[in-house]
């Protein structure tokens, strides 16, 4: 796994500088910031990728996916783990 482990989680940032901008980060002291975006909305979806990509992979390992969307989720799948 090269990403930061979850679960991730988005939260408002703290800056005199940006006080619109969110942020998402794993909530372990010390830790970077995983992301900083302009919406709340947005913070929200990147936090859960750690999570949808897990969905993907039991999805997939069901085996019931016709072939062509399972190529897609194997794609998918590869893409987030590069």
């Amino acid at each position: 796994m090269k990403h930061t482990p979850g679960p991730w989680k988005a939260a408002e940032a703290i800056c005199e500088n940006a006080p619109n901008e969110h942020i998402v980060t794993n909530g372990k002291w010390g830790a970077a910031n995983i992301a900083i975006v302009d919406t709340e909305a947005n913070a929200r979806l990147i936090a859960q990728a750690p999570a949808m990509l897990d969905a993907l992979k039991s999805i997939l390992d069901m085996g019931w996916l016709p072939k062509d969307a399972a190529d897609v989720t194997e794609a998918l799948i590869a893409e987030a783990e590069r």
